[in-house]
Order: C-alpha cells, then sequence, then structure tokens
C-alpha cells in the first residue's frame, strides 16, 4: 500500500468519511473543503498518521501550508519516515 493510501485511508477513518474517503486524490483540498477537518481532526489526524507511521511532527509542521491538500500531507509523512 502506498503512502498515499495509507494517509487517505487514515484521514477517513479519522474523520469518518465512509466512502467520501475513496474520493480523496492528491489534490483533494483538506481544509475548507472538507467539512469534518477542523482543528480537532487536525490533531485526530496527526496522532493517526505518528501512531501509524512511528514518527513524530514537530510544532512547526502543523500548519496550513503542510494540510493544505492530501498531496502535501503525503510528502509531510514521507519526509519525516525519511528522517526518521
Amino acid at each position: 500500500m502506498s503512502t498515499f493510501e495509507q494517509v487517505q485511508k487514515i484521514i477517513g477513518e479519522s474523520l469518518a468519511l465512509g466512502d467520501r474517503a475513496e474520493r480523496l486524490t492528491p489534490e483533494s483540498r483538506l481544509f475548507g473543503d472538507i467539512p469534518e477537518f477542523d482543528s480537532m481532526a487536525v490533531l485526530t489526524v496527526v496522532t493517526s498518521l505518528e501512531d501509524h507511521f512511528d514518527i513524530v511532527f514537530d510544532d512547526e509542521d502543523i500548519s496550513e501550508e503542510n494540510f493544505a491538500d492530501v498531496a502535501c500531507l503525503v510528502a509531510l509523512v514521507e519526509s519525516k519516515r525519511q528522517a526518521a
């Protein structure tokens, strides 16, 4: 399973998106386009990603830029995995 597919699944499960998770693409915007994606959801997604990939996000990683769309989030996860 690719990093994108894993992140897609984690977002879907964390936000309880059901079938809508399957429609997420790398270009899918997170803030503003997914009503469930609010500040509390960010914490849930971050915790789930950290647990799943055994990585740690720094405070400066939690930015609008890194969570702009699924591709940005996948890139962040991949960079954290490479650094570990």
